[in-house]
């Protein structure tokens, strides 16, 4: 449900940096060849695997494929997503700022940033940012030369 074409570069952008195998965009609100999305991607529009579609069929696909899926939302019942195992290959649901996930996503293990602040949330494409490079780190990913 992103509607930001801002936010979609760049979580575009971080999935390019993080070695994301594609991106699936979920009940998108915005056209995802809008000028800003491929501004804010940095590039990474041309670089990262990019669908389109409704969230029955991505969580069809997924299930399919026997990928486990992690929805990031701040409740109390949520894991930090520091204690999640993201080694292998999975998938990790973010949503809109506004209305966060769908049920359909929350029914699967739930992954929370730890906030000590005032605020509950950040925005989608920094916690986006946030869970992927936990993934990379848990992976012990080594970077290529000059990234």
């Amino acid at each position: 449900g992103l509607e930001k074409p801002g936010n979609i570069g760049a979580i575009l952008r971080s999935a390019d940096a993080a070695g994301v195998s594609a991106l699936i965009l979920c009940d998108c609100r915005t056209d995802v060849y809008n000028p800003n999305v491929i501004r804010a991607s940095r590039g990474a529009f041309f670089t990262v695997p990019l669908a389109v579609a409704a969230t029955a069929d991505a969580l069809l696909w997924l299930h399919e494929r026997n990928l486990p899926i992690f929805a990031a939302a701040p409740t109390p019942d949520a894991i930090p997503f520091t204690r999640a195992d993201l080694r292998p290959p999975v998938a990790i649901a973010v949503g809109a700022e506004h209305s966060g996930l769908t049920e359909a996503w929350l029914r699967h293990p739930r992954l929370r940033i730890p906030m000590f602040g005032q605020v509950d949330s950040l925005n989608v494409a920094q916690a986006a940012t946030l869970l992927l490079f936990e993934a990379v780190r848990q992976r012990d990913s080594t970077p290529s030369p000059g990234g």
